[in-house]
């Protein structure tokens, strides 16, 4: 069954509170670290995407200001 629009609430995603983001965010570091003590070179695209994925969702990485002409409720939406 659809929902009616008017009942649907925005609901921000908390991707730091996922398995994935908090294991990504704790041991990125000592991997990248370690790769490259040894012999091995963590690419650059793979290095940006690992660090894109911890800054979406980020409001201190940038974000928006969305404002209702009809109501004037507002909001910051973190870019993703």
């Amino acid at each position: 069954m659809a929902v009616p629009d008017e009942t649907r609430v925005y609901q921000p995603r908390e991707a730091q509170k996922t398995i994935l983001y908090q294991v990504v965010n704790e041991y990125l570091p000592k991997f990248i670290e370690q790769a490259e003590a040894g012999t091995y070179n963590v690419p650059a695209f793979v290095r940006g995407e690992l660090e894109a994925f911890l800054a979406c969702g980020d409001p201190s990485r940038g974000f928006t200001h969305l404002k209702c002409p009809r109501c004037g409720h507002d909001r910051a939406l973190p870019f993703s």
